[in-house]
């Protein structure tokens, strides 16, 4: 026996043992994590309470989710705890004390089980609503399965709610499908605390965005002109499968627009000469930059001489160039202003320099007829001023260069805005 361990390969005997070492660490350390959570301590206001109120308690202090069988184990049986705070492991042997029940830990879920071994399989109920991802409206007639529990599944109802029962707890994967619309699959986590809640959005696919035209009931006249209604349910299941078959260069879709012209009459009230334009860059992104020149000397030696550049990209929170949209601007340029009467700062002094700054706007879009439109927009943010300050109307004498950081409105408009398809 003695020669035959002495002739074994050292690298083999070395690899057998370090595996068993490597397996002994192992459960070692799954054991330590799992003594380490028994031992998590738990703090009660009062020492006499119901098993409920035990296991609300521990999921609010811990991260772990407790399951049972409501029909099995009454929970508003009132128990009288030993102490305040105690380890997780005690707390819950002293509540199931006196029960048939008794409890393993499983990850971050508390099972309590039968100690017959005869409950039945802890379950829950998942409800939700899936809705246009564009439009918000609810999709009905949807499919929504539990992944890999073929007898878990339903259809949504008009208004887009779905509901499916006995759901085993856990993470579950819900597939949804309908003619019309991308597949989506969706992560759920059930515990046995309260039914779990989702929301879905689904994409239309290209073909199906004609349909979305056809309203839940269509008026048609008869041969006696009395007008009536086709049913909901006779659109989805005759008349829209046929209209998904059309080619769709057969259909008048509208064209989007992808170009803007806009002038801002607000700047036009200070004689300012300005010219815009925005362009699309996605479904809720487009880009603007806008330009505005005063060479104008006014009576005397007034002046609102300058010229201002100012770009921002903008977020349309529908699609672009409708609706609301916000917006991140910048903006550059020089001026040479003074002696207005009607400003005060701007009275008796001429300022000469440059400006720059940046802000976030707000604004709306409304539409006017064919392709005009009309935009109001405000904005806040910061502005440099780099200028040299003069008196005397005649002479223009120096009597400082000065800094100044403002910080307010920075943007303002009422354009006028043509758009171009």
């Amino acid at each position: 026996m003695q020669s035959y361990k002495k002739n074994q390969n050292p690298q083999i005997l070395w690899s057998c043992k370090s595996g068993r070492i490597f397996l002994c660490l192992l459960l070692l350390s799954l054991s330590i994590v799992t003594v380490s959570a028994q031992k998590q301590t738990i703090t009660f206001e009062d020492t006499k309470l119901t098993i409920g109120k035990v296991f609300q308690t521990i999921e609010q202090q811990t991260d772990f989710n407790i399951a049972y069988n409501r029909s099995k184990l009454n929970v508003s049986k009132e128990i009288q705890l030993s102490k305040k705070t105690a380890p997780l492991n005690e707390i819950l042997l002293e509540s199931l004390a006196g029960t048939d029940h008794t409890y393993k830990i499983n990850g971050k879920h508390i099972v309590i089980t039968a100690k017959s071994g005869k409950d039945k399989l802890l379950t829950q109920t998942l409800r939700g609503t899936v809705l246009d991802d564009e439009t918000g409206k609810p999709v009905a007639l949807a499919d929504v399965a539990v992944a890999g529990k073929t007898d878990l599944k339903t259809k949504t109802d008009e208004q887009g709610h779905f509901s499916i029962e006995n759901i085993p707890l856990g993470s579950q994967t819900v597939a949804i499908t309908v003619d019309g619309y991308k597949s989506r699959e969706r992560g759920a986590e059930l515990t046995a605390s309260k039914p779990a809640d989702m929301q879905i959005m689904l994409k239309a696919t290209e073909a199906a965005e004609p349909a979305t035209r056809i309203e839940e009931a269509m008026p048609v006249t008869t041969d006696n002109d009395a007008q009536q209604e086709i049913p909901a349910d006779t659109i989805r299941q005759e008349i829209i499968p046929v209209i998904r078959t059309i080619e769709p260069e057969m259909l008048p879709l509208k064209k989007h627009p992808v170009f803007a012209q806009k002038t801002n009459l607000l700047y036009w009230a200070t004689t300012t000469i300005n010219f815009g334009a925005e362009v699309y860059l996605a479904k809720k992104w487009t880009a603007e930059a806008s330009i505005g020149y005063n060479p104008w000397e006014l009576s005397g030696r007034s002046s609102l001489r300058h010229w201002l550049v100012q770009p921002e990209l903008r977020y349309w929170t529908c699609q672009s160039f409708e609706g609301h949209f916000f917006g991140l601007h910048g903006l550059y340029g020089k001026f040479n202003v003074g002696d207005i009467p009607l400003i005060n700062a701007l009275k008796d002094y001429t300022y000469r320099g440059n400006m720059y700054g940046a802000g976030l706007s707000y604004g709306y879009h409304f539409p006017l007829k064919g392709k005009w439109g009309l935009e109001l927009t405000l904005g806040l943010g910061y502005v440099h001023l780099d200028y040299d300050k003069y008196s005397c109307k005649d002479c223009l004498e120096l009597e400082g260069s000065y800094k100044r950081n403002y910080w307010g409105p920075t943007k303002a408009g009422i354009s006028l805005i043509y758009l171009l398809e």
